[in-house]
């Protein structure tokens, strides 16, 4: 699974990105694996049809709720 880099939110040096649960955010521990021009690999800690969200995480915590915008699935590149 490739997602953003800007996604990556780094707790006390362990990568973590936030998913869709329903309307929920949810914090995920993430394992990393190379990176590729603003792009990194997730090794494990992603499964392939979960929704990872990448903006206005800075805005977020693990459980608020949000409203989503959806910009493209798994293996797209826009």
């Amino acid at each position: 699974i490739i997602i953003p880099t800007s996604a990556i939110i780094e707790i006390m040096g362990s990568p973590y990105v936030y998913i869709l649960n329903g309307e929920i955010a949810e914090l995920r521990r993430v394992i990393q694996g190379v990176s590729l021009g603003g792009r990194v690999v997730i090794n494990s800690g992603l499964e392939l049809k979960e929704k990872v969200i990448i903006s206005a995480l800075s805005s977020i915590s693990d459980g608020f709720k949000v409203i989503p915008t959806i910009i493209g699935n798994s293996g797209e590149w826009k």
